[in-house]
């Protein structure tokens, strides 16, 4: 099967011939129609974390999918040869014409949106759902402060955030405000021409998406007890707890985020960041949202798979409103055999 990868960091991904996945008793076979570009998928490519992610060369790139099940493993429920699925590589390899995974990584797609659409969903949803829930255990009727709403996270925040019974605010250019109508935040606050933190206080919680200065700053709009969740930043301890890293490791993440939680303790609040973990739960009520219309899905632009590292430096070069999708088969290609 053909597959996007790469054989050395910082080099361009390239179409090579690698074998067809053989799955186990407890995984599916899933026949991929597209993957969506992630901005870690770049960040694996040019080389970031690959001492603790540990993967080896040659690598094929993507975390986010949709497809048709072609194999089922003999221990698996809720599935059978033909479903429609979309969802999330744990590591990475989805930019490939197959792919083995575990019913955990996977839901049924969404009934009203193709499957091109469903794949742009995962990784964004499951990441901002996890901070939502998770981390700022956003409440209804509370005040959210999502910064950068444009991007993929972003907007799949504020769109989770409505369904959560919240009330956001969203950081973004004029152009971004303009995508984010579709969106419908309560407040759009123009980061370019305004401060977020001269404009707005006591707010119950924030969603980070830019890191930086910009995450520092999201402390002073905290009201006292509130919570602060970031996906630009190393896990904090206690989400490296939960996830089994070792005490080294927890070590480690603490005293680098210990900065942020200084200044969440100020607020006599928490400070929250995590990786994405794969949840085929979380990814079914995700499809009800979109099947129930209360989640928009926007594609920036399609690639064929010949095209894939021109999909990954549009996603690079930053600024895109909602995702980019890289089309592995079309669907109605599809083979009929297995």
């Amino acid at each position: 099967m053909r597959a996007l990868q790469i054989n050395h960091y910082g080099e361009d991904v390239q179409i090579q011939e690698v074998e067809k996945p053989t799955i186990t008793a407890e995984q599916l076979c899933i026949e991929v129609v597209a993957a969506s570009v992630n901005p870690v998928d770049y960040k694996i490519q040019q080389g970031d974390g690959k001492w603790v992610l540990g993967n080896k060369l040659p690598l094929t790139l993507g975390h986010d999918f949709s497809g048709i099940v072609k194999e089922v493993g003999v221990n698996v429920q809720g599935y059978q040869i033909g479903d429609k699925v979309f969802g999330r590589a744990p590591h990475t390899g989805s930019f490939c014409e197959y792919i083995a995974v575990h019913p955990n990584d996977i839901a049924h797609a969404p009934r009203t949106i193709s499957l091109i659409e469903a794949a742009s969903v995962p990784l964004a949803a499951l990441t901002a759902w996890q901070g939502l829930e998770e981390g700022l255990q956003l409440q209804p009727k509370q005040t959210l402060l999502i910064t950068g709403g444009s991007g993929g996270v972003g907007s799949a925040a504020i769109a989770l955030a409505h369904a959560m019974g919240a009330q956001v605010v969203t950081t973004a250019s004029a152009q971004g405000a303009a995508f984010l109508a579709a969106y419908h935040p309560e407040k759009i606050i123009d980061y370019q021409t305004t401060d977020f933190k001269e404009v707005l206080s006591s707010v119950d919680a924030v969603f980070d998406t830019r890191g930086g200065q910009t995450l520092v700053d999201s402390f002073s709009v905290l009201k006292k007890g509130g919570r602060v969740a970031t996906i630009v930043s190393l896990p904090t301890a206690d989400f490296a707890q939960k996830i089994g890293l070792g005490k080294g490791a927890q070590l480690f993440v603490k005293v680098a985020t210990s900065r942020f939680t200084r200044l969440a303790r100020k607020k006599e609040g928490h400070f929250y960041a995590f990786f994405t973990q794969s949840n085929g739960n979380q990814l079914q009520k995700i499809a009800q949202l979109i099947d129930q219309n209360q989640y928009p899905i926007h594609i920036e632009e399609q690639f064929s798979m010949d095209n894939g590292q021109a999909a990954i430096n549009l996603v690079k070069k930053g600024h895109v409103k909602g995702k980019v999708v890289i089309v592995i088969r079309p669907e109605e290609e599809m083979t009929t055999t297995h």
